[in-house]
């Protein structure tokens, strides 16, 4: 409950304008919200869960991020129904206790090359729910994501050309592209 107290009401009245378009209550409907889960799980159905949770807050914004990972995944790798982090293998963790800090170290730009893929759907559901985030504001986002300094000369090179490429990613991964991969991602996922 804790966590559904930290819910603004404009933030739940996008949800459910949300759920409404992309969840039906449908027992049989591979996915459902999660208000209290950051990320991607399975409940004991086998059942997608996309979580609303990032760190303290619960956002729309956290829920089109998982939407958007869902139709962007290889359909292989969702009918294994990985149970959480969409599957992915992770590199080394390495863990600071001292500062509470741990993260994944990564290779290459091949995470980042996903997550951009990811911000065009999510740039595009965005703008359909008013939630007035922007390509510039998902970019920003990629300063947590390892190597990606690997862009640009400078922190401010990357952004700016990560930046870009989130509004051309956003022009191949359109709405229509992202509605047509989650319908039959579910149409073929149903339980």
């Amino acid at each position: 409950m804790d966590g559904l107290m930290r819910l603004s009401v404009s933030e739940g009245l996008i949800i459910e304008r949300i759920a409404a378009d992309y969840f039906p209550d449908d027992h049989r409907f591979p996915v459902r919200i999660s208000y209290k889960l950051e990320g991607q799980a399975l409940d004991k159905e086998g059942r997608f869960l996309l979580g609303c949770k990032a760190g303290p807050t619960i956002e729309a914004s956290n829920l089109l991020h998982e939407m958007a990972h869902f139709a962007e995944r290889e359909v292989e790798a969702l009918k294994k129904r990985p149970v959480g982090s969409w599957g992915f293998k992770f590199g080394k963790l390495v863990e600071i206790p001292a500062v509470s800090y741990s993260r994944f170290e990564f290779s290459g730009v091949q995470h980042i090359e996903r997550e951009l893929r990811v911000f065009g759907y999510h740039l595009n559901l965005a703008r359909k729910y008013e939630v007035g985030e922007t390509a510039k504001s998902l970019a920003g986002l990629c300063r947590f994501l390892q190597n990606f300094l690997l862009y640009g000369s400078s922190e401010e090179a990357s952004l700016t050309i990560i930046e870009k490429r989130i509004e051309e990613a956003a022009a191949i991964y359109t709405l229509e592209k992202f509605e047509d991969e989650w319908w039959s991602r579910t149409k073929l996922l149903r339980i």
